[in-house]
C-alpha cells in the first residue's frame, strides 16, 4: 500500500482511532505484525465495523501465514465498507498472492472506479493487466501513469512497450524516440552502454515489426557504435536487407556471421536465403557454398556434415567415409545421432552401413580402415562396434545389436558409453530389469556423471524398482534439515523424475501416489506462469525490453511443451479411470468375492482379523504422530506443506477427478499441438463432462492427423464419433439452441460416412482386425460400471489373438490402458498377458510372474 494512504479516509483527523490507524500502517511497513494485530483490535473495539481497519488487519495476518483467515477478514471488510478504495485494493492484493489474477484484476478495477487518480492502484492494475494479457487495458493504465508522471523516463519506456504489445507502432516509436533523446541529453545520468544498446535495438525491433525497414536499417547503421550486441545487430540487419530485396548486401552480412561462428547451422540457412535458394536449386550450388566455408574454416564439422545432404553416389561415399573415419578416430559418442538426418535416404543409409561393416572387419584383422592402410588405435575398433550396434538396433535386429555391443565390451570393459547402448538394446527387447542393471554397471564406472545416474534412475523406474530409483536419485541431492532427497528433486521441479515415478506407480496400481506426482508436474508449469509476475517490473527496470517481449510470447505457450503434454496424457487417463473406478473399489470387490466363498465361521474369523489389523494400524499411526512431535519436526512439516500446493486426500475423498483432469487439458485446448495421446485422453474427459463442442473439436484434430497419415490404424476417430453420438443423443434436449445448431451444422462435413453410432462402430470393428489399439477400444466399447473385469479382459485377449502383428510399445500401452479401464486384478489379466507374451516373449511386462522374478 502507498505511504500516502497512511490515514484512513473514514476516521476523523486527529482522533485517537486515526492516530492508532497510522501506527497500524507503520507496524505493517516495519513488519511488526504482532503489534499490528494488537493495534487493529484496539481500533475495532470502538469501531467494530470499520472496513479499512479490518482490511489492514487482513494484510497483517496474511503476512503471518494465516492466508485463509486473512481472505475471510478481507471479505468482511469489503462488506462493511464496499465504497472503500483500500478495502478493494487489499482484497485484490490477497487474490493476487493466491495466484487468482482474474479476480484480483476485477478488484483493482473496482478500486480505481472509486478513485481514478490513485497511482498505487493504477500501477498494481497495470501489472495484473499484462499478467492476464489485457494489452489494451495495460496500454490505457500506462498512459494514465505516463500522463501524470511524464518526467519519469521509465514511464516513457513502459508506455512504449504497452503500445508495442498493442501493435500501436507509431505511438511506441514516438515514445522510444523521446526516451532515447532524454537519455542522450542528460549527460549527468550514468547510463550503462548495455542499457543504451538495448534501447536502440528495441527501437529497431519495433521499426522492423511495423514494416518500416528503411528506418530500421538507418537505426542499425547510424547507431552502430552504441550497439554492444554485435551479433544481434548483424542478424537483424541481414533480415532487414532481405526485406528490402538487397540480397547481395544481406549475403555479405550472413557471410560475416558465418565467419564469427561457422558451427551454427542457422547461419547456413540464412546464407541460403540471402542467395535465394529454394527446392529447385541444384546440389552443385549448395555444395559450392559449403566448399567455400570449408576452405575458410578447414576444421569446421558443420559444413562437412551439411554437405553430405547434397552429395550422392561415389562423391557421397568418399565424403561420408572421410567423415566417419575422422569421427571414429576421435571417439565421438553421438556420431550415430549426428548422422540420423541422412538415414531417411535408404541408399545413403545402406552406404553408411556397408562402410562401417567393412571398417569393422578390416580393423579386426589388420587394425586399419582398409587393407594396407595406416595402423589405427585399438579404440577405433571399439567405437566402430559402438556405431554398428546402433545401426542394428535401428533395424530392430536386436540379437545382432546385443552380440555386437558385447564384443565391444569384451574388448574394452571400462567404456561407459558401451553399457549405455547395451541397456538401450535391452530396453527395446523389453528386458527392463537387465537394462536397469546394465546402466547401474555403467553408473558405477563413473559415479560423478549425473547424466548416467539419471538414466539409471529412469530405467529402474521402468523395471518397477522404485526404491532403487529413489536411492540413486538421492546420490545427487543433498539432504537438509527440512527436506529429504526426493523432496529436493520436487523442489527443483524435476518433471521427468515425477513422470517416470507416476508411470511406475500406475503399473503397481498405486494410483493415488501416481496422481500426487502428476499434480506436482502441473504445479511446476503453474509456477512457471505465475513467476513471470515479478518480471513485469524487473525486466523494464533493467531495460531488457527485447528479452521481456520474448518472455511474454514464451509464457503464452508455456503449457505447449512435451513434458506437460506427456503428463497430461497420463493424468487424464488415470483420472478418468479413478472416476470410473474410485480408489478402493477393487479391494472391496475382491473382499466381497472372498467373503461370498467363505462359510459363516470363516467369515466371522476373517472380519475379526480385519478389525484387529485396523486397530493396530490406528495405534501405530498415533504412535508415529507422537514420535514425530517429540522429535520436533514441526518446522520440517511446515516446509513440506509450503511445497505441496494440492490436497490429494480431498481430491480422493470428494471424487473430483474429472475437475482435476479438466485443469490439465484446459490450457492445451487453446493450442494447435500434435500430441495424439493428449487428444485421445482429453476426449475421454470431455465425454464424461458432456462438453459436446470441445468433443467435436477434438475429433476434428484427430481426423486431421489421420488425413496426414499420423496414425489412421489406431481406431481413435471412429471410436470417438461412435461415443459422441451416444452422448449427444442423451444430452441433445438439454443443450442450448445455439450449441445444438453448431453441432448439427458441423456433423455432416466432419463425420462423412460415419453418420451414426452404428456406422462408426462398424468402422472401428474393421480397423480392429489390423490394430491392437483399435481391438481393445472395440472390445471395451460397451463397458460400464456393471461390467465384470474378467469378462472385459477376456474380450480384449480374444480380440488381440486375431491381430496379426503389433509393436511391443503398442502392446504395453494397451495392457496398461486395459488395466486402468477395467480395474482388473492380476488373475483377470492373466490370459491377456499370455496372448501378448506369445507375440513379445522377451518383454518383462508380459512374462509369467515366476519367470519375470527369475530374470
Amino acid at each position: 500500500l502507498s505511504t500516502e494512504a497512511n490515514m484512513s479516509r473514514t476516521l476523523p483527523e486527529g482522533s485517537k482511532e486515526a492516530n492508532a490507524f497510522r501506527r497500524l500502517m507503520k507496524a505493517y511497513d516495519s513488519k511488526n505484525y504482532k503489534n499490528g494485530v494488537k493495534i487493529a483490535k484496539e481500533i475495532l473495539k470502538t469501531k467494530p465495523n470499520h472496513g479499512e481497519t479490518m482490511a489492514m488487519q487482513a494484510l497483517v495476518i496474511n503476512a503471518m501465514d494465516k492466508k485463509k483467515e486473512a481472505m475471510e477478514l478481507a471479505g468482511q471488510a469489503l462488506r462493511a465498507d464496499i465504497s472503500s478504495v483500500m478495502c478493494w485494493h487489499v482484497y485484490g492484493i490477497l487474490h493476487r498472492q493466491e495466484g487468482n489474477y482474474e479476480q484480483a484484476h476485477k478488484c483493482f478495477l473496482q478500486a480505481l472506479q472509486r478513485e481514478e487518480d490513485n497511482f498505487t492502484v493504477l500501477r498494481d492494475l497495470s501489472h495484473l493487466q499484462i499478467q492476464v494479457r489485457d494489452y489494451e487495458g495495460f496500454k490505457e493504465s500506462r498512459f494514465k501513469i505516463f500522463s501524470s508522471k511524464s518526467g519519469q523516463r521509465m514511464s516513457w519506456l513502459t508506455y512504449a512497450v504497452a503500445c508495442h504489445l498493442c501493435k500501436d507502432y507509431p505511438s511506441a516509436i514516438e515514445a522510444l524516440d523521446e526516451y532515447i533523446r532524454l537519455e542522450e541529453a542528460d549527460t549527468a545520468r550514468n547510463s550503462t552502454r548495455y542499457h543504451v544498446s538495448e534501447e536502440i535495438m528495441y527501437l529497431a525491433v519495433v521499426y522492423f515489426e511495423s514494416g518500416q525497414w528503411e528506418l530500421c536499417l538507418n537505426v542499425l547503421d547510424n547507431k552502430k557504435a552504441s550497439i554492444s550486441d554485435k551479433r544481434g545487430r548483424l542478424e537483424m540487419r541481414a533480415k532487414v536487407l532481405m526485406k528490402l530485396n538487397r540480397f547481395s548486401e544481406a549475403e555479405e552480412v550472413a557471410t560475416t556471421l558465418l565467419d564469427r561462428n561457422p558451427e551454427y547451422e542457422m547461419y547456413y540457412n540464412l546464407l541460403m536465403e540471402t542467395k535465394q535458394f529454394n527446392e529447385e536449386t541444384s546440389d552443385e550450388d549448395r555444395l559450392s557454398v559449403y566448399a567455400k566455408v570449408q576452405e575458410k574454416h578447414p576444421r569446421c564439422r558443420t559444413a562437412s556434415r551439411l554437405s553430405l545432404l547434397a552429395l550422392s553416389g561415389d562423391a557421397f561415399e568418399a565424403a561420408i567415409g572421410e567423415y566417419l573415419q575422422t569421427s571414429l578416430r576421435k571417439g565421438v559418442p553421438p556420431l550415430f545421432k549426428t548422422l540420423l538426418f541422412l538415414f531417411e535416404d535408404t541408399k545413403k543409409y545402406q552406404t553408411v552401413k556397408s562402410l562401417v561393416v567393412s571398417y569393422k572387419d578390416s580393423l579386426r584383422t589388420s587394425r586399419a580402415f582398409v587393407e594396407g592402410g595406416d595402423c589405427e588405435s585399438p579404440a577405433v575398433y571399439v567405437w566402430c562396434l559402438h556405431f554398428l550396434a546402433q545401426v542394428y538396433d535401428r533395424e530392430n535386429d536386436l540379437e545382432k545389436a546385443l552380440q555386437t555391443i558385447n564384443t565391444a565390451i569384451e574388448h574394452t570393459p571400462t567404456l561407459v558409453e558401451l553399457y549405455m547402448i547395451k541397456a538401450k538394446v535391452y530396453k527395446h527387447m523389453g528386458e527392463f530389469l537387465k537394462a536397469a542393471e546394465t546402466l547401474d554397471t555403467a553408473r558405477s564406472l563413473d559415479t560423478a556423471d549425473r547424466f548416467i545416474n539419471s538414466k539409471a534412475v529412469k530405467y529402474f523406474f521402468r523395471c518397477g524398482n522404485e526404491e532403487k530409483a529413489h536411492e540413486l536419485a538421492g546420490l545427487f541431492t543433498r539432504e537438509s534439515r527440512f527436506l529429504n532427497a526426493i523432496q529436493q528433486l520436487r523442489d527443483t521441479q524435476c518433471a521427468w523424475f515425477e513422470l517416470e515415478g507416476a508411470n511406475c506407480n500406475i503399473i503397481h496400481e498405486q494410483h493415488v501416489g501416481a496422481l500426487d506426482k502428476l499434480l506436482a508436474i502441473r504445479s511446476f508449469f503453474d509456477t512457471l506462469v505465475n513467476d513471470q509476475f515479478d518480471f513485469h517490473t524487473f525486466a523494464l527496470r533493467k531495460v531488457n525490453m527485447r528479452a521481456y517481449v520474448k518472455l511474454l510470447a514464451y509464457e503464452d505457450c508455456a503449457f505447449n511443451q512435451k513434458p506437460y503434454m506427456k503428463a497430461t496424457a497420463v493424468a487424464a487417463q488415470l483420472l478418468v479411470a479413478m472416476h470410473d473406478n474410485p480408489p478402493g473399489s477393487k479391494k472391496e470387490r475382491e473382499q466381497a468375492r472372498k467373503l461370498a466363498a467363505m462359510t459363516e465361521s470363516e467369515r466371522k474369523k476373517f472380519l475379526s482379523k480385519q478389525r484387529k489389523a485396523a486397530r493396530k494400524a490406528e495405534a501405530q499411526k498415533e504412535k508415529d504422530a507422537a514420535t514425530e512431535k517429540s522429535h520436533k519436526k514441526i518446522q520440517q512439516n511446515k516446509k513440506q506443506e509450503e511445497l505441496v500446493k494440492w490436497d490429494i486426500d480431498a481430491i480422493v475423498k470428494d471424487k473430483t477427478f474429472l475437475d482435476e483432469a479438466m485443469k490439465y487439458i484446459k490450457p492445451l485446448l487453446e493450442f494447435n499441438h500434435d500430441s495424439r495421446p493428449v487428444y485421445k485422453a482429453s476426449f475421454e474427459v470431455l465425454l464424461r463432462k458432456n462438453k459436446v463442442l470441445l468433443m467435436l473439436k477434438t475429433i476434428k484434430k484427430l481426423k486431421e492427423q489421420d488425413e496426414r497419415g499420423v496414425a489412421s490404424l489406431d481406431g481413435a476417430v471412429p471410436y470417438c464419433i461412435a461415443k459422441f453420438f451416444v452422448v449427444f443423443e442423451e444430452v441433445k434436449e438439454s443443450l442450448p439452441a445455439s450449441v445444438k445448431a453448431i453441432v448439427e451444422e458441423e456433423m455432416p462435413s466432419l463425420f462423412g460416412e460415419l453418420n451414426s453410432s452404428v456406422a462408426a462402430k462398424e468402422k472401428l470393428g474393421e480397423i480392429s482386425k489390423e490394430s491392437l489399439t483399435a481391438a481393445s477400444l472395440f472390445a471395451l466399447f460397451d463397458a460400464n460400471e456393471n461390467s465384470i473385469p474378467s469378462e472385459l479382459c477376456a474380450a480384449v485377449a480374444s480380440a488381440a489373438e486375431k491381430v496379426p502383428s503389433y509393436s511391443m510399445k503398442e502392446a504395453m500401452d494397451v495392457f496398461v490402458s486395459v488395466k486402468l479401464k477395467t480395474n482388473a486384478c492380476a488373475n483377470d489379466l492373466l490370459h491377456l498377458k499370455q496372448v501378448l507374451h506369445a507375440k513379445h516373449p522377451t518383454c518383462d511386462t508380459f512374462k509369467p510372474i515366476q519367470e519375470s522374478t527369475d530374470a
